[in-house]
């Protein structure tokens, strides 16, 4: 049975800090795409024919983001449990 959920809490947030902190993992996402579009305005402002250093550093530490990103995303599936679909679903899945 579910618990009823009120207008201040909706929708239902983390229980405890860590998964707070967890659960903010489309941030660094967000930060990954912003980064890799200024990378390309830079690269395309400075032309093509020459290599461009701020780009080149700009999509490094969007790379180091994603790999950052990519990891809490492990750790909240896999240690945390966080699914999209419930266990009955999951199960039928793997099924059929």
């Amino acid at each position: 049975m579910r618990t009823p959920v009120s207008a201040g809490s909706f929708p239902p947030g983390p229980r405890d800090r860590t998964d707070r902190r967890l659960g903010r993992g489309g941030l660094p996402n967000l930060a990954v795409v912003a980064l890799f579009v200024v990378s390309f305005v830079v690269r395309a402002s400075q032309g093509y024919e020459e290599a461009s250093v701020a780009g080149f550093v700009l999509s490094l530490i969007a790379l180091a983001i994603l790999g950052i990103s990519g990891w809490l995303g492990g750790k909240l599936a896999y240690r945390y449990g966080v699914r999209v679909a419930d266990e009955q679903a999951q199960r039928e899945g793997f099924t059929h």
